[in-house]
């Protein structure tokens, strides 16, 4: 029999280009092979040969890998093939496995996320914030992030190799994994968090603020200069998270707000002080060390800030998914008690040795 691959690569065709898929794995499967030094290091279905069969190929790859590695795009949990590919590896490996690494292909912006999926402990911060924002394919394509796609490769390579060493994955023959459930069957949105953007539209900026930051709509903003909007990737943070992100104005929200994204800029309109100054959702301002303006003008927009709102700074996105956590849990712990119907009992008690004599 062959050497089980390390890892078995499971993506949506039609959903990503099959010639960016295929560089990426060879990518990922060329440093795997040279950290553990692995006649096979992965498994995708482009592998398959001429003439053999694709289900008992892709059956065996799913019976013995010892990673499973799913490629989220936009229609990869609307995949009865993707779905049944993840049940067949979960059969051997139990839900919530650390043996399954997901790759981010692309922002999945409204896209509900299975709870198969939703209860991995997994961070993509790890792979770095161009990767968060843009997804692999994102920093794939744009040359000035091809250096970040190579650390996020090999980064992801050494993931593999380690979990592949200490995650105990037992073999288990799978015939044909067609005759597996598909575990995004019950896949159902999830809780909404709203996600509020406070800054102007490139038509309406402050007296000599730089447009290079702004578009059409407040939504449009992008501080951090990545390869998506900083609403955009709050959201993909959010859906990371198990939940449901809704984007929007303060006009759009009318005060609910699970997390506010806040320009310091914005706050030369005294309507929007007076609106902000009243929201009780955490806060967060963005400062990106490449805005020269935003750093020359620092001291005084910290002070409009100040004067205004109690506000979180931030420089990347790594603070959010532990912010809206704690944020969760808040909310959890305040949760009204629903307790059965009837009358109540007396709560149990332990006995001493005495009482059993």
């Amino acid at each position: 029999m062959p050497e089980s691959p390390y890892f078995f690569l499971s993506y949506k065709r039609n959903d990503v280009s099959d010639l960016w898929v295929a560089r990426f794995f060879k990518h990922l499967s060329d440093d795997v092979r040279v950290v553990a030094n692995a006649e096979q290091p992965g498994f995708m279905d482009k592998q398959v040969p001429a003439g053999g069969s694709w289900p008992a190929h892709v059956s065996q790859a799913l019976s013995s890998c010892r990673v499973f590695v799913p490629v989220y795009s936009m229609g990869y949990f609307d995949s009865e093939h993707c779905g049944k590919e993840w049940g067949a590896f979960s059969r051997r490996c139990g839900p919530g496995s650390e043996a399954i690494l997901p790759v981010l292909w692309a922002p999945l912006y409204d896209t509900p996320v299975p709870e198969c999926a939703g209860i991995l402990n997994y961070e993509h911060a790890a792979f770095g914030r161009e990767y968060v924002t843009g997804g692999i394919y994102g920093i794939m394509k744009l040359r000035r992030f091809r250096e970040a796609y190579k650390e996020g490769v090999w980064w992801l390579a050494r993931r593999i190799i380690e979990v592949g060493r200490t995650v105990d994955v037992p073999y288990q023959a799978i015939p044909d994994y067609r005759d597996q459930p598909n575990a995004f069957a019950t896949a159902e949105p999830r809780r909404p968090y709203h996600i509020t953007v406070v800054a102007p539209r490139a038509g309406a900026l402050p007296e000599g603020r730089q447009a290079a930051y702004y578009g059409h709509t407040p939504l449009d903003w992008n501080p951090f200069a990545g390869p998506v909007t900083l609403a955009d990737a709050v959201a993909e943070v959010v859906r990371q998270q198990g939940l449901r992100p809704v984007v929007g104005t303060l006009d759009q929200h009318n005060g609910e707000s699970g997390v506010v994204l806040l320009d310091p800029w914005a706050l030369a309109d005294k309507g929007i002080r007076d609106a902000v100054s009243g929201l009780r959702a955490p806060v967060l301002v963005p400062w990106h060390e490449g805005d020269g303006q935003s750093a020359a003008e620092r001291e005084r927009l910290e002070a409009a800030v100040r004067e205004t709102v109690e506000a979180r700074p931030i420089s990347d996105l790594g603070p959010v998914a532990e912010l809206i956590r704690q944020a969760e849990w808040r909310r959890l712990r305040g949760a009204p008690e629903y307790p059965p119907p009837g009358p109540s009992s007396e709560k149990p008690r332990l006995s001493g040795p005495e009482e059993w004599s």
